[in-house]
């Protein structure tokens, strides 16, 4: 384990999407059952044994290939994003974030209407770096990266523009980054 630094000047965001988390209907045994018959299929224990590289040159069912694509992309953006974070590149960091929301989208589909229309609000504000579903999915809350100057800002319009165009209400949480992978709230809307 190491403490890699965030950049300076930039802050996170936790949106709720008003939409509960059901992890019990099954959904999330689907997903572990088929990255499990993915890892089988391309002769390894575990997914992270398997690089992107390799995974281009499967003849894996598209489902498989989908979810092991969504596996092996998160554990290389990893990688990519300890060295992002390590040069302060946190605009870099906040493209991996897009990035992770669309694999989760439309790899692993385990995202949401809700956790969708959160992470496209957020994009389309100005002082934005990224934004992603956070935890599980299936519902839940998004996370996203912007400009601490425009952190409050991000996240009373985030707010406003969720309920405006779902009805429902989103509690969003202002979280000051500390030193390495701490972080400590600092507002609550």
């Amino acid at each position: 384990m190491r403490t890699i630094p965030f950049p300076r000047g930039l802050a996170l965001i936790v949106a709720e999407s008003g939409r509960k988390r059901q992890l019990s209907n099954g959904r999330y045994n689907e997903r572990v059952k088929e990255t499990r018959a993915a890892a089988e299929a391309l002769g390894v224990c575990v997914l992270r044994d398997v690089s992107g590289e390799r995974l281009k040159k499967s003849a894996l069912p598209s489902l498989l290939s989908r979810r092991a694509a969504h596996i092996v992309g998160e554990n290389e953006r990893v990688g990519r994003a300890l060295d992002l974070l390590a040069s302060g590149n946190g605009a870099g960091f906040g493209a991996l974030m897009n990035e992770s929301h669309e694999s989760s989208r439309n790899n692993f589909d385990n995202s949401s209407p809700e956790l969708d229309l959160l992470v496209e609000i957020a994009q389309g504000i100005p002082g934005v770096l990224g934004a992603r579903l956070t935890g599980a999915g299936w519902g839940g809350a998004t996370i996203t990266l912007c400009e601490e100057k425009r952190a409050q800002a991000v996240a009373e319009e985030l707010t406003r523009e969720y309920a405006a165009r779902t009805k429902l209400q989103s509690q969003t949480f202002v979280c000051k980054i500390g030193d390495g992978a701490h972080s400590r709230l600092i507002s609550r809307k």
